[in-house]
């Protein structure tokens, strides 16, 4: 669904890794719960970055077109294992490299413009040194991917004093930020508005998930704790163009509604961002109604 008012364009779409079915048949089920389009992940090192595979890319590419969906943009999400935290002559900092440079690499080919840079997990940026490292690892791959036309997009909870600085470090023109909708609240205890105010001309994507209690992904969007609402209608107020993902887990967290098709879970809250990113649109000033 795209939804165009005379400020507006906003397409509602789902990350590969919340599919509740593996594999290109997910685009039909994005389709089938009326969402625009899959993110893609770019997978592990140990299986050898499969999109970067011409297969793979060939197989995603004709599983869109035939659910009439789109491809959104590649995630590199082997950093939440061998982080951009790590310094880069370390093992893990070299391994962040080569996850960079293939996440890089399968955009191009796919014909995508941006690629995500998750700082999660085993990649969770704490220290002054450990942001130093972060932007040195976004150098490099803003370094790559201005060469052919990509944007590189930092996911992280930094607050907005230290992205700036990290931003500094980067330098470079192809970088934005990437904004999720649950984590800076669930990982730093941050007010999710007020991070997005503060950094909103830095956001390229954002991912959209909720939470109740400090639980990830654990409520249908819009009935958590997390000012989904508040946050999708500052992005439209504000002017944001661009694709809204979910990124709640449908069949591996508490959002399960224990009825045994967690694509049903999916479609609820395909069907609740989409109201709530109506009813943003409805409200603005000088919207199209």
């Amino acid at each position: 669904m795209v939804i165009d008012t005379k400020n507006n364009s906003i397409k509602l779409g789902v990350a590969e890794w919340s599919l509740p079915i593996d594999g290109p048949w997910g685009c039909r089920v994005a389709a089938d719960v009326g969402l625009d389009g899959v993110q893609l992940d770019v997978g592990d090192a140990s299986r050898g970055f499969p999109l970067t595979r011409k297969s793979t890319q060939g197989a995603w590419q004709q599983a869109a077109d035939d659910a009439g969906v789109e491809l959104i943009s590649v995630a590199v999400n082997a950093l939440c294992r061998h982080g951009m935290n790590a310094r880069p002559d370390s093992s893990d900092g070299r391994l962040a490299r080569l996850a960079i440079a293939a996440g890089v690499s399968a955009a191009n080919d796919l014909g995508l413009d941006l690629v995500q840079l998750p700082a999660f997990e085993g990649g969770f940026v704490r220290t002054p040194e450990e942001r130093e490292n972060l932007a040195d690892a976004l150098r490099f791959a803003c370094r790559l991917a201005a060469d052919v036309g990509v944007t590189v997009s930092s996911e992280n909870v930094l607050d907005p004093d230290e992205f700036r600085e990290v931003r500094e470090r980067v330098g470079a023109d192809n970088f934005r930020l990437f904004f999720d909708m649950q984590n800076y609240v669930l990982n730093r205890g941050l007010d999710q508005l007020l991070v997005l105010d503060q950094l909103f001309n830095d956001v390229i994507q954002t991912h959209a998930k909720d939470g109740v209690g400090g639980r990830l992904s654990s409520a249908i969007v819009g009935t958590g704790d997390c000012r989904v609402a508040d946050q999708i209608q500052l992005l439209i107020d504000r002017g944001y163009s661009g694709w809204i993902t979910l990124e709640n887990f449908y069949d591996t967290g508490p959002i399960s509604g224990g009825n045994g098709e967690p694509v049903a879970d999916l479609g609820i809250d395909a069907a609740a961002l989409r109201r709530l990113t109506d009813a943003a649109v409805a409200r603005k000033p000088g919207s199209v109604r």
